[in-house]
């Protein structure tokens, strides 16, 4: 068997560097973001602590959302936000039952035994309400046995990172994942009301090397729409 090697970017070149795997992230309130992070630092340096900010450039904490010394906490995150990093290149944040004040940036940074590194510009964050949206192929806004009826999961102002949905209707559920529900033709069976919900797909976990399990998430809907049918 041939010998190699495996080189990971910002450990063994020198670099002092934090990588997100996405700069912008959009959540429903009450679901669970995942902010995939990774960092390298040149040897022979060793870690002495990590912290994650929430919108603060100089990644100080005032207070901070995580610190592995467990300085200066924000209560706001106490019980919500839990690191899933380590000290050699995971610096993976996961925060639980997200807030509509979560919303902003969230930067990484960590120390050494002489340097230190702010990940910036760090991760965007977007909270929204999940909504269904419905749209046809009536003129006067009277659907009609006949027509083509669609139903959207989604939010206003941003596009989901989940991408795969839950479907109930009348509270029953649906074997249907994507985020729109074709109905064309529509028919009297039809009739009912719509919900969903967003499911987060597998995370892994880099800390330990395998998949977790799925989470699902379960958010009231607003808005749900009843389909009748119309006679003439």
């Amino acid at each position: 068997m041939l010998p190699f090697l495996i080189f990971f970017p910002g450990v063994l070149d020198g670099a002092w560097t934090v990588h997100y795997s996405e700069r912008n992230l959009c959540a429903v309130r009450g679901s669970t973001v995942l902010i995939q992070c990774e960092y390298g630092y040149p040897e022979p340096h060793k870690v002495n602590s990590r912290m994650w900010s929430h919108n603060d450039v100089d990644c100080t904490g005032n207070p901070y959302v995580y610190h592995s010394n467990n300085t200066n906490i924000s209560a706001e995150y106490t019980g919500r936000a839990e690191f899933l990093g380590n000290n050699v290149r995971n610096c993976t944040l996961q925060i639980k039952n997200i807030r509509e004040t979560d919303a902003g940036e969230y930067r990484f940074r960590f120390t050494t035994n002489g340097c230190e590194k702010c990940g910036g510009p760090g991760v965007t964050l977007q909270v929204d309400e999940l909504k269904v949206v419905m749209t046809s192929s009536t003129v006067n806004g009277t659907i009609r046995e006949g027509d083509t009826v669609n139903l959207t999961c989604g939010t206003n102002s941003c596009s989901l990172s989940q991408s795969e949905f839950s479907w109930f209707k009348d509270n029953q559920t649906l074997p249907e994942t994507q985020s729109t529900l074709h109905f064309s033709p529509i028919s009297y069976h039809h009739t009912g009301k719509y919900s969903c919900t967003d499911i987060l797909p597998f995370l892994y976990s880099l800390k330990q090397g395998s998949p977790t399990p799925v989470l699902e998430s379960y958010y009231p809907v607003e808005q749900v729409w009843l389909i009748r049918r119309q006679v003439g």
